[in-house]
């Protein structure tokens, strides 16, 4: 690990855990990732020019589901995604990415019992590569990790009252029933002339 703002090599697939399997769970078997010239801070790390046979970068993500408690366990993983922010022309610009899991996966909860359905994962991983890589711009990406849906505090609230004292929000198609959980990452910043 690099402290402060120490520079080194650092190759992208060091680390816990250090690599994924070919099924993109753990445990892991190693993956070979081109190395990056890096310089790290206690809240982000900021990447410099490609190292030798490195044209774009590549990072390795990985995500375990919350296991929870025998009361209330942990809710299955439904995607990881990589959010990239980049400047082009004055204006701002972002792109996300789901780069592991599947945004369609039919998970569902049921609203009115708030019990979940629905296919998800224990685990999440994969190595992506940015494939619109421009070794000239500054960017930043940082990963975004999504569970299956699940009720919304309102949405219990409202279940524990009888059906005559719940208030109007209750049933208010503007206040959502359900929500989505999710995680991320603190940034990495690429700078070409760091």
């Amino acid at each position: 690990m690099l402290s402060g703002a120490e520079k080194s090599s650092v190759p992208a697939g060091r680390g816990s855990p250090s690599a994924c399997s070919a099924a993109g769970s753990f445990p892991a078997v190693p993956v070979a990732i081109p190395t990056w010239s890096a310089r790290r801070t206690r809240r982000a790390c900021f990447l410099g020019p490609p190292g030798a046979g490195a044209t774009a970068p590549s990072f390795l993500v990985a995500a375990l589901r919350d296991p929870g408690t025998v009361a209330h366990p942990g809710t299955p993983l439904q995607r990881v995604q990589i959010v990239k922010g980049w400047l082009a022309g004055g204006e701002a610009h972002q792109q996300v990415f789901d780069v592991a899991g599947d945004p369609d996966n039919g998970a569902t909860v049921d609203d009115t019992t708030c019990v979940p359905s629905g296919p998800g994962a224990d685990s999440l991983c994969t190595v992506w590569t940015d494939p619109s890589f421009d070794p000239a711009q500054h960017a930043f990406y940082y990963a975004r990790v999504l569970e299956n849906p699940t009720c919304r505090w309102s949405t219990y609230a409202c279940n524990a009252l009888p059906p005559a004292g719940r208030p109007a929000s209750c049933t208010d198609a503007n206040v959502p029933h359900t929500i989505q959980e999710r995680a991320w990452t603190s940034p990495i910043w690429y700078q070409p002339e760091a």
